[in-house]
């Protein structure tokens, strides 16, 4: 999408299968769109004119909410932390995890999410259903699987080593509710986003955490422990 409109002729890109995390789609196109570049959305996919130029824009770059979903839920579970810069009107699919978690806040009910456009959120919000009062589903997230882990099974394999109820099924989560986690030992599996989740799981854990990896956070939010020490969590090295 950035590439096409640059090219002397018209382009066309046409999908072949459903599309998912189209959100991330819709922050291309505008962002894109904020450079002066116009791209349609068709039946079939995407119609790209040739010929165009970015113009100069000044404008800043939004908060993340797929970074800020890790403490959105860390306050969901006790914590009480202030989390600026975000874009309430944003058009991150992530942004999604103000509206789970404030309807959490109310009642702890269980709750069953299509994960299809916001898979990175789906470790975060498989710890924030272990709290929840029932049992809780995350559906349409087969392709989890082929992430930089099986994120399905390593998600459900870490938290029921520390006391969780998480079922793995062919493209679900089945997450039973409970009180505390236990604490003890797991492995990140180089996959960045486990260890962030499993870093606020250890603010409901009994005992301490031990995260193996734990530094493949570095592919996302390189300095995740340092900010995490800055709020009060407590992390040593070992």
């Amino acid at each position: 999408m950035f590439a096409l409109p640059l090219l002397d002729g018209d382009s066309e890109i046409v999908l072949t299968s459903k599309l998912n995390s189209k959100p991330y789609i819709d922050i291309t196109l505008g962002v894109l769109k904020d450079f002066g570049c116009e791209i349609s959305e068709t039946d079939t996919g995407y119609h790209i004119k040739g010929n165009q130029r970015l113009k100069p824009f000044s404008g800043a770059v939004e908060g993340d909410y797929s970074q800020a979903a890790f403490f959105r839920v860390a306050n969901s579970l006790g914590s009480e932390l202030d989390i600026r810069g975000l874009n309430e009107n944003s058009l991150q699919g992530d942004r999604r995890i103000m509206e789970i978690c404030d309807k959490f806040d109310k009642s702890r009910a269980p709750f069953n999410i299509d994960g299809a456009d916001i898979p990175d959120l789906v470790p975060i919000l498989t710890v924030l259903a272990c709290f929840c009062n029932g049992t809780s589903r995350i559906s349409n997230v087969a392709r989890l699987r082929y992430k930089e882990s099986d994120r399905l099974s390593v998600t459900a394999e870490c938290l029921n080593a520390i006391g969780g109820k998480v079922t793995v099924g062919e493209d679900y989560l089945d997450i039973e509710g409970v009180e505390r986690l236990r604490g003890g030992e797991i492995d990140g599996h180089n996959d960045h986003r486990i260890p962030m989740s499993m870093s606020i799981a250890a603010t409901m854990c009994e005992q301490p955490l031990i995260i193996r990896g734990a530094e493949c956070v570095r592919k996302s939010f390189p300095d995740f422990f340092e900010v995490y020490r800055s709020l009060s969590g407590e992390v040593e090295e070992i």
